[in-house]
């Protein structure tokens, strides 16, 4: 006695729609929840630790490979844009513009802790994370910083397009 098919896993499979219904409409009431009821908040703090956890692979490649690989860069967006699901952020058209501004800014941090470790190495000594960023700032130019994050720019560009597809 089934009058539907329903897709599952690949395949149709006859259903009863009445079966179905309860579990399309509580899928249908999820989302408007999430839409509704999300935090911004909530969703920048989680896009902030994720894009910070999808960049570790990232900069274990370049501190102990001295190796920049594109690909890992893609990890970025996609740790952002999930952090921010994770964390109940509001799920609208906004979700793929925090993604890519987190992404970018998680960019600069990841220079950042990529300059503290060198610090670290180079003189032995463990300063305060802000002390390193402002020595960074006076030791370097505009055009040094761009052209030491000039790749990385780069290929986060190229990560970003990468990943689009799950972050709209």
């Amino acid at each position: 006695n089934c009058d539907v098919l329903l897709n599952w896993k690949g395949f149709y499979r006859p259903a009863h729609q009445s079966c179905v219904e309860p579990a399309l409409s509580a899928g249908v009431e999820t989302a408007q929840n999430k839409i509704e009821h999300g935090s911004y908040f909530t969703g920048i703090l989680g896009a902030l630790v994720g894009s910070f956890l999808g960049a570790i692979p990232s900069f274990l490649s370049i501190w102990f490979g001295n190796r920049v690989f594109a690909m890992l860069f893609a990890l970025i967006p996609l740790g952002a844009y999930l952090g921010y699901k994770l964390a109940h952020g509001k799920m609208n058209r906004l979700v793929t513009v925090i993604t890519i501004v987190v992404s970018f800014v998680q960019l600069f941090v990841l220079e950042q802790v990529i300059f503290y470790f060198a610090i670290v190495d180079a003189y032995g000594i463990y300063p305060n994370i802000f002390a390193t960023a402002a020595f960074y700032f006076q030791i370097y130019t505009f055009s040094d910083i761009v052209e030491s994050m000039g790749m990385e720019f780069l290929f986060l560009l190229l990560g970003s397009w990468i990943s689009w597809r799950l972050i709209i």
